[in-house]
C-alpha cells in the first residue's frame, strides 16, 4: 500500500501506541512490582531488535555458528542473527507456548552457540529448568522480554536468568521509541552507543504529546499545539507542489533518488534560513526525513541511543 492509499483511510479509533495521560504524570508513590529494570545492567537502545543485535555482537557470534530460535517468532528475531553471519535454527514450542526441550536437544550440535527463549504474551517460561539445560549443554541463554516488562520467576526478576536479555518498553509505555539491552552475568559497559541530537529528542516529545491530544488526553495543552501546527504548515512545502512536477512523477523520483516510494517530494535546501524550522516541524516529503507508515509528519531525523553496528544503527 502506498502512502497516498493510506491517506484514504481514517485513523484508528483505538491508539496503536500507549498514550500519555495526566494519570501517568500524577500517579506517584505507589510501589512498583519487580520488573526488567531489576534484572541487571541495562543499556537504553532504539528497539528490542537493537538489543538482540548487540547480544549477537557481544557473544562474538562467528560465521556459520548457530542460534536456536523458537518457531513461533517475528522476523526481528531472525535478522540480527543473519546479519551477524550466524545461522538461525528453529525449534518447536508446545501448545501452551512453552519450549520443547526434546526438540531442542535433537538440534544441538558443536556449532550451536546460543538459544533465544521468548516469554510469550507476558507469561514466563520455566527459567529454572531452561537455565540448567543451557548450563548442561554449554549454551548462552538470551531472554526475549519484548512481551513482558513486569514479573518475576522463582524469586528473580524476568530477564535476570539469561546471559543476556532484550526488551521493548515502548510496547508498555508512551515512548516514541526505545529498547533495552540487559545482562546480569556479563559486563556490557564497554558497548559504544551514540545518543540522538536535541532536535530529535524535542520531536520525540512532541510526538508523544501529539498522540495524547489526538486521543483526548492532556487536552489542556491543545491550544499550544494548534499554534505549533500553524507554524509547521508555514515551514514545509505542501504535498504535490514542492517541485512543480506531477504527483505521480514526484513519487517515481522519490523512490529512485531516496529509496522510498512516496507521494511527496521536497526541494528544501539545508543552506536556507528556514532549514532549522523546516527540520523541527518534520516535513513529510523531506529526503532527510522520509515518510513512515503512520506518523510521517512527526518522524525524527535520527534514531536514539544506537550502536555502531550495521543496519540496526540507522
Amino acid at each position: 500500500m502506498t502512502v497516498a492509499e493510506e491517506l484514504q483511510y481514517p485513523p484508528p479509533k483505538v491508539s496503536l501506541f500507549p498514550i500519555l495521560s495526566m494519570g501517568t504524570l500524577l500517579n506517584k508513590g505507589k510501589q512498583c512490582p519487580r520488573s526488567i529494570l531489576d534484572s541487571g545492567t541495562i543499556l537504553n537502545v532504539t528497539t528490542g531488535r537493537m538489543g538482540l543485535s548487540l547480544a549477537m555482537e557481544h557473544i562474538g557470534l562467528k560465521k556459520d555458528e548457530k542460534v536456536l530460535i523458537p518457531s513461533y517468532h517475528c522476523i526481528s528475531m531472525v535478522e540480527p542473527v543473519i546479519y551477524a553471519s550466524g545461522i538461525p535454527v528453529f525449534y518447536k514450542i508446545k501448545e501452551d507456548s512453552s519450549i520443547d526441550l526434546e526438540d531442542i536437544v535433537a538440534k544441538i550440535d558443536e556449532r550451536t552457540k546460543a538459544i533465544i527463549v521468548t516469554h510469550y504474551f507476558g507469561f514466563p517460561q520455566d527459567l529454572v529448568a531452561i537455565r540448567a539445560f543451557c548450563d548442561t549443554h554449554h549454551l548462552l541463554l538470551i531472554e526475549d522480554c519484548a512481551h513482558v516488562f513486569f514479573g518475576e520467576y522463582a524469586g528473580q526478576s524476568i530477564g535476570s536468568f539469561g546471559d543476556y536479555a532484550f526488551a521493548s518498553p515502548m510496547k508498555f509505555f508512551p515512548l516514541y521509541d526505545g529498547g533495552y539491552f540487559i545482562s546480569s552475568k556479563h559486563s556490557i559497559a564497554e558497548v559504544q552507543l551514540e545518543s540522538s541530537d536535541v532536535i530529535f529528542n524535542l520531536k520525540a516529545m512532541y510526538t508523544i504529546l501529539y498522540r495524547s491530544i489526538k486521543y483526548g488526553r492532556i487536552s489542556a495543552i491543545k491550544p499550544i499545539f494548534k499554534v505549533i501546527e500553524l507554524f509547521r504548515h508555514l515551514a514545509i512545502y505542501k504535498p504535490g507542489t514542492a517541485t512543480g512536477q506531477p504527483e505521480k512523477q514526484q513519487s517515481q523520483d522519490s523512490q529512485e533518488k531516496y529509496g522510498f516510494s512516496g507521494y511527496f517530494s521536497c526541494t528544501f535546501q539545508p543552506s536556507s534560513r528556514s532549514w532549522a524550522i523546516h527540520r523541527w516541524f518534520g516535513c513529510s516529503a523531506c529526503p532527510v526525513n522520509p515518510p513512515t507508515r503512520f506518523w510521517r509528519s512527526w518522524k525524527g531525523i535520527t534514531r536514539p541511543a544506537r550502536s555502531r553496528i550495521g543496519p540496526h544503527s540507522v
